[in-house]
């Protein structure tokens, strides 16, 4: 047995001792961090839309990115996106999906609402009519009951349908339906054609088969689904509102690169078309953009002129990109 000296020993003793204690260091450091990241620092409320341009939201709800950021969210479903934002007025929700149209429409006579992201850029809009009703073009639908959902961005999209095909307005006959009522009557043949949207869209399409014909086919127009909530919950909690943006760019990241399971989520979870995740996945992203706002001012002016608000109002302080700037700014492009 070799022999230590008592020096030798003492040396190695305290040798262990350091390293142990950075050991002990080293864990002190690390899990506490790593724990923190687990707590949900906020709980908040999201009103969302069933359509497939919330998708964002849902993925980032399914997927556990919302509780990855440290955020207990509670995602209650609309039929509407304006009915949502009426709730978040209310004090019901924290925040809501809503188009841009509807926003336009709220930002005239609410100066506490608060844009934070647009999170859909897309063409969802369509407008469908009964074959057997003598509707094969854009004309056949003078005099005719048209269902559309009143102070949606739908609304908007059928008065620049007839516009742009040199009928006024006033041509059809305005049937105010919500979506799920507006498909039962097109089904009935109470209305003629109807403004709709997906997922209503591709249901309406199987349901009537052979006796649908989409009158808008070919007429595109910018549509917006954006994050809103107000001055007062944002005021109080900017930490959370900037976790949520980094929430959902993972969401966006999911659905861009990891393309099957997004196909599947879309299929499974939501009984949508997976057929959007192939076609353009890369329209669901997170960003605050000058196109958004320059649609939102177009819209505005219709508005104006038909009585509906007095006045086109100025939305940039209406728009906080504080959160968004913080997660990614190069998605913020707004002319300021």
């Amino acid at each position: 047995m070799p022999a230590f000296s008592r020096s030798t020993v003492l040396l190695s003793l305290l040798g262990l001792a350091a390293v142990a204690g950075l050991v002990v260091v080293a864990v002190a450091v690390w899990q506490p961090v790593d724990e923190a990241d687990r707590e949900p620092v906020a709980a908040l409320s999201i009103g969302i839309t069933t359509a497939e341009s919330s998708l964002l939201v849902r993925v980032a709800d399914a997927e556990g990115f919302f509780a990855d950021a440290g955020l207990d969210v509670t995602v209650v479903p609309y039929d509407l996106g304006r009915h949502a934002t009426e709730a978040m007025f209310d004090g019901t929700l924290d925040l809501a999906t809503t188009s841009q149209f509807a926003a336009a429409g709220f930002g005239a006579d609410q100066e506490n609402l608060r844009i934070l992201a647009s999170i859909d850029e897309a063409v969802t809009t369509f407008i469908v009519a009964r074959r057997d009703a003598g509707i094969a073009s854009a004309r056949d639908l003078v005099g005719r009951p048209v269902g559309v959902p009143l102070g949606t961005s739908v609304e908007f999209f059928l008065v620049h349908f007839l516009l742009a095909n040199g009928l006024s307005p006033d041509a059809v006959e305005w049937v105010d339906l919500g979506p799920a009522a507006l498909k039962e009557a097109l089904y009935a043949g109470t209305v003629d054609a109807a403004t709709t949207w997906q997922p209503h869209f591709s249901q309406v399409m199987e349901r009537l088969g052979d006796n649908a014909f989409v009158v808008s086919r070919g007429h595109q127009l910018p549509y917006y689904m954006l994050l809103v909530t107000t001055q007062e919950w944002l005021a109080d909690n900017g930490e959370a509102a900037e976790r949520l943006m980094r929430a959902l760019i993972d969401a966006e990241t999911f659905l861009t690169e990891d393309q099957s399971r997004a196909r599947d989520f879309v299929s499974e979870r939501l009984g949508h078309d997976p057929d959007i995740i192939d076609a353009d996945a890369g329209r669901f992203r997170l960003e605050l953009g000058q196109g958004m706002l320059t649609t939102m001012e177009d819209q505005a002016s219709w508005m104006a002129e038909s009585g509906r608000i007095e006045a086109v109002p100025n939305y940039l302080p209406l728009i906080d990109d504080a959160p968004m700037t913080a997660a990614r700014p190069e998605s913020v492009t707004l002319f300021r």
